[in-house]
């Protein structure tokens, strides 16, 4: 491949800046994108522009462009949605085919949990090389405050991808107009850097902190003077590693300009496609899809809910002993071959809440006394990186925890550490405060002492529990599930927190607005919304749209 990124670096993690309108998606697609796609490599696109479509084009739109499978948008060969994340993950990570993962007409709650699911899947699910472009990469990966749990959940899992996606053959290119709003564990971790024209200080300081370690003074001033008035289509490539710094412009792009702004004219759209075999992909993700869903832990917990409830009105759910039997296998399976020791202790005891759930459920509907449940040992270590179930957040121990090797854990440390075990997605640092009631300089102290002995990881304000520190505090109880679960809860919270969150629960799966929280509980509003940013950090209750408040999903 020819063009003015080197081979090498392709075959790297690449970071590309620029402000709107500098042409760094376009230089990604000529510099990079194109010349794979020539080479026949694996690529995937996730656009959230709904600008990348042209690929299927040539330039003039009258010729058929790259075979690209289209997900979603505008010009969708095939529908995505906020659930297809992991599925589409285990299609791009085990196809040849190049596609785009067009995002644009989501919803930003859409967006971000498809995301989450599929930055999560796709280091797991992929199988060899794949170059992965991120467009806008700073809307999955931002840096700064997380508003809510769900987009803690994408930060942590995008991060992770871009961190450990080496190791699995993803090889990254984030794109983003705004440096400083990219989160630094991401763009740290590209060993490419390509700046394009940057005029905000702040972003062009993103890219000072990388120039000014690695070039001489003058070099560095010649680069931080030269940004503000590249011309579009102009920047820097730098790739230490390679001993690569030098001003290029960019080549022109084969396929048809999509990105450009719209002027009303005919040639706004291509007129011929590349032909897909539409058919194939679409059965290989039904097929997928139709597994995944099968073995969703939170399809499982909503149809067990469904059958207490049958249970309990005098109707008959519908369920065999030979469904019951399938599910048992199926979680002994996964079991087996996915999960790391905590993982698999946790699973095994879920399981067997599940089935006993269900068992009751049956004995209540058909007046039937089942089977026993057979019992089943504890299984054995196994490979690192399953999901780990959600853990009740348990008071610092009286004494001194200890780790698998007999070393004590110091109390505070041992309340930090048990609430980010139990919320395996990451907290973030305001989070485990309201768990743990540490004020900010202690609960820092604690997280960092963690973070030395390999405990928790993580440097900005979303921490997460390793490996290591989950076989750290071995004794912790997974949660019910169903009513249970929120019976869990309502027995200790807090009298305000409780209130709300009856409510809440009573109202589910509607949304409530806070005035009418007010309403019902007499709290006034800046009681109510303390309550609710407690019940936010426990992550039992999410922020709607308008102000509205609905109880989290995992309570049912």
């Amino acid at each position: 491949m020819k063009g003015p990124i080197p081979e090498a670096a392709l075959a790297q993690h690449i970071a590309v800046l620029g402000k709107t309108g500098s042409g760094k998606s376009y230089a990604v697609r000529g510099a990079a994108v194109e010349p794979l796609l020539d080479a026949r490599a694996r690529v995937c696109v996730i656009d959230p522009t709904g600008a990348w479509h042209g690929l299927r084009s040539s330039a003039s739109g009258t010729r058929a462009g790259y075979p690209v499978v289209i997900f979603g948008g505008q010009h969708a060969d095939l529908p995505l949605g906020g659930a297809h994340g992991e599925a589409i993950a285990e299609v791009i990570g085990t196809s040849t085919t190049p596609s785009i993962l067009d995002t644009s007409l989501m919803k930003v709650g859409e967006r971000t949990r498809f995301f989450a699911d599929f930055a999560d899947a796709i280091v797991r699910k992929n199988r060899g090389p794949l170059h992965l472009v991120v467009d806008e990469a700073h809307l999955f990966m931002p840096q700064g405050k997380v508003n809510d749990p769900q987009s803690g959940a994408m930060l942590h899992a995008a991060n992770n991808m871009v961190s450990l996606g080496r190791s699995r053959g993803l090889r990254i290119i984030l794109i983003t107009q705004r440096p400083a709003k990219l989160h630094k564990d991401s763009l740290t971790q590209a060993e490419t850097l390509i700046a394009l024209r940057l005029i905000a200080p702040q972003d062009r300081a993103a890219v000072e902190a990388w120039i000014e370690d690695n070039a001489d003074d003058k070099k560095a001033r010649e680069i931080i003077s030269s940004l503000a008035t590249l011309k579009t289509g102009q920047g820097w490539i730098w790739a230490p590693e390679l001993g690569v710094l030098e001003r290029v412009t960019f080549p022109k792009i084969k396929t048809f300009d999509s990105g450009r702004a719209p002027d009303g004219s005919e040639a706004e759209t291509a007129k011929v496609l590349a032909p897909i075999d539409r058919e194939a992909i679409a059965e290989r993700l039904q097929s997928v899809s139709a597994a995944a869903l099968a073995d969703d832990p939170k399809r499982l917990r909503a149809r067990i809910a469904e059958l207490e409830r049958h249970a309990k009105s005098g109707g008959v759910p519908v369920v065999s002993r030979e469904d019951l039997k399938v599910a048992e296998a199926r979680g002994y399976d996964r079991g087996r071959q996915d999960g790391s020791h905590e993982a698999q202790r946790a699973a095994a005891a879920h399981l067997k809440s599940v089935k006993n759930a269900a068992h009751k459920a049956l004995e209540s509907a058909f007046g039937l006394a089942p089977e026993p449940l057979p019992s089943r040992p504890t299984p054995a270590p196994a490979v690192v990186g399953a999901a780990q179930p959600r853990r009740a957040p348990a008071p610092a121990p009286s004494r001194p925890a200890s780790n698998g090797s007999g070393e004590p854990i110091a109390k505070g440390e041992a309340a930090v550490l048990s609430a980010c075990i139990q919320f395996p997605d990451g907290l973030r640092r305001e989070q485990i405060t309201v768990l743990t009631g540490y004020k900010r300089s202690t609960r820092d102290a604690y997280i960092q002492r963690l973070r030395e002995k390999g405990y928790l990881e993580g440097n900005g304000d979303l921490i997460a529990a390793t490996a290591e520190g989950c076989a750290a505090l071995p004794d912790a109880e997974p949660l019910p599930t169903g009513e249970a679960l929120q019976s869990y809860w309502f027995n200790r919270l807090p009298e305000g927190e409780r209130a709300i969150l009856r409510v809440l629960v009573e109202r589910y799966p509607d949304a409530v607005p806070r005035d009418a929280l007010t309403d019902e509980t007499n709290y006034k509003r800046s009681t109510r919304d303390a309550y609710l940013q407690r019940l936010s950090a426990k992550q039992l209750v999410i922020d709607a749209a308008r102000g509205e408040v609905r109880a989290s999903e995992t309570l049912f």
